[in-house]
């Protein structure tokens, strides 16, 4: 008998390992980017609603512990100080940091021209 609101295939599915780098590391590191953009707080892992979210899109992908996702934000805050860092290192000339409250993706490289920020 069929279920016309079942989706699933019949065939065995192939297996896939969420511990591959290209997979496992490649949605904690979306999950960690999405946190430090919208400001999300780091228990949105363990929220049932979110949990089944992901779930619903790909049921193998293992939704990280609050200290996991913690320590996967602070590795990308250090690679990224790093970068500026060297950015800074490098460069000849004067530097201008200024703040306001507001947020932009763009920076003015060496050239003095605009570069959006990737």
């Amino acid at each position: 008998m069929s279920n016309l609101g079942d989706n699933s295939i019949s065939s065995s599915p192939t297996p896939v390992s969420p511990q591959l780098p290209t997979e496992g590391n490649a949605g904690r590191r979306e999950l960690a980017k999405l946190i430090i953009m919208h400001e999300y707080p780091l228990s949105i892992v363990d929220h049932e609603q979110f949990r089944i979210y992901c779930d619903t899109l790909q049921p193998m992908f293992n939704i990280p512990s609050r200290n996991t996702i913690k320590k996967d934000i602070l590795d990308m805050f250090e690679k990224e100080k790093e970068k500026t860092l060297s950015k800074l290192e490098a460069n000849e000339g004067r530097i201008a940091i200024t703040t306001d409250m507001w947020t932009a993706d763009h920076q003015i490289e060496g050239t003095w021209l605009l570069q959006l920020i990737t």
